[in-house]
């Protein structure tokens, strides 16, 4: 995913927003900022991440006006970096996304079943980039049998029969 950060080596043009945590030192909710610089050489042979370089103004805290807490050398901490922005895009909750990047839709009454583009997936959600229009109707509840054209309401509605088609 490192082509959703940004990396800027120029002071005059600093890179995304980094915001840093170290939860079992730090008091709750403490945070530090820093700024992304660049890409530090090649991918953890272990854990196969790439490693990154953060810059961090008085990273040891030596200016005690600011009432940060230091940053201790080698210790692990918790970087939240800001990506770059995705637009227009509907955030989708990934349950929601079906077998095949697929999702259900009502459409007219009935169960459509759509392609959808993923711009970017992360832990909770999936951001579509194609195959969703404004007032779509997504299917959240899960059903027994799927297929395309079968009639489905709308939760609270009266059950259908075959004398209301």
């Amino acid at each position: 995913k490192l082509h959703w950060l940004e990396f800027n080596a120029n002071p005059d043009s600093p890179g995304a927003p980094v915001s840093l945590h170290h939860d079992s030192v730090w008091p709750a909710g403490q945070t530090r900022q820093g700024r992304l610089t660049q890409l530090v050489g090649e991918l953890d042979g272990n854990a196969r991440m790439a490693r990154v370089l953060i810059t961090v103004e008085d990273p040891l805290a030596l200016d005690q006006s600011a009432g940060q807490p230091p940053l201790i050398l080698g210790a692990f901490v918790q970087a939240d970096i800001e990506g770059k922005p995705l637009e227009n895009v509907v955030r989708l909750e990934r349950s929601l996304l079906r077998r095949n990047d697929t999702v259900w839709i009502m459409e007219d009454r009935k169960l459509a079943i759509r392609d959808v583009g993923i711009a970017f997936r992360d832990q909770d959600y999936a951001y579509i980039q194609s195959g969703l229009e404004d007032g779509d109707q997504v299917i959240s509840n899960e059903l027994a049998s799927v297929v395309g054209g079968a009639r489905v309401r709308l939760e609270g509605d009266k059950p259908m029969s075959d004398a209301n088609e």
